[in-house]
């Protein structure tokens, strides 16, 4: 898997660019289960927001995905 190879080698899955993105925000938003999967068992913090607040449950809300929704909040995203 391409996560785990980027991971071993040195990336940090919580790393944000200048709009607070970071990996976990960008598997949500292209709707990618398998590697919201993967980057939460890698330590990805599921309550990271972006510059603008948004956490990877709410975009994944809004987008209407209910299994990434389903696998962030039993990796501890916050409801409230």
């Amino acid at each position: 898997h391409v996560l785990q190879l980027l991971i071993s080698r040195g990336a940090k899955v919580n790393d944000q660019d200048e709009l607070g993105q970071c990996a976990l925000l960008a598997a949500v938003q292209r709707g990618k289960v398998v590697e919201v999967d993967a980057l939460l068992s890698f330590g990805a913090h599921a309550n990271l927001a972006d510059a603008e607040g948004s956490t990877p449950l709410m975009k994944a809300a809004q987008a209407g995905e209910k299994a990434i929704c389903a696998r962030l909040i039993e990796g501890d995203a916050d409801l409230n």
